[in-house]
């Protein structure tokens, strides 16, 4: 009778253990979730705006060159122009296919990666806690 009662002891203070454990888990899996996507949304943020800026520039300068080479001092601003209307406009009809899939898969992969780590982790406890409870079921899977 003693004996049971130690190892009925012994099991919630295991079963304690993983529930604390889990929770923990969690707490830091969320917290991991969150922290990386804010830091990719400001490390994209940023390079978005210095690639603005290089882009702005780049587009001043090749309008002023195309109007330099038809004479013409707006031609160029105006070719630009209507270039980047067809651009939007193929975008707009593209959308899902160029911008939403390939978005919402980048997503999804950093949240699953991120929810394998713990699955990993998980089922290193749930196995010390079967080895805790059975010593003999680690003998068996040995052999």
């Amino acid at each position: 009778m003693k004996q049971i009662k130690i190892l009925l002891e012994e099991l919630i203070e295991t079963c304690s253990s993983y529930i604390q454990a889990r929770m923990r888990l969690t707490v830091l899996q969320l917290s991991e979730k969150t922290s990386k996507v804010a830091s990719d949304f400001l490390t994209i943020l940023i390079l978005i705006i210095f690639f603005l800026f290089a882009f702005i520039m780049l587009n001043v300068g090749l309008a002023k060159w195309i109007s330099h080479g038809l004479n013409n001092e707006w031609g160029g601003f105006f070719i630009m122009g209507g270039f980047y209307i067809l651009l939007g406009i193929i975008l707009m009809v593209m959308k899902e296919k160029l911008i939403r899939v390939p978005l919402l898969n980048a997503i999804i992969k950093s949240f699953f990666s991120v929810e394998k780590k713990a699955e990993d982790k998980v089922e290193n406890i749930e196995q010390s806690l079967v080895n805790k409870l059975d010593p003999d079921s680690s003998k068996k899977k040995m052999n």
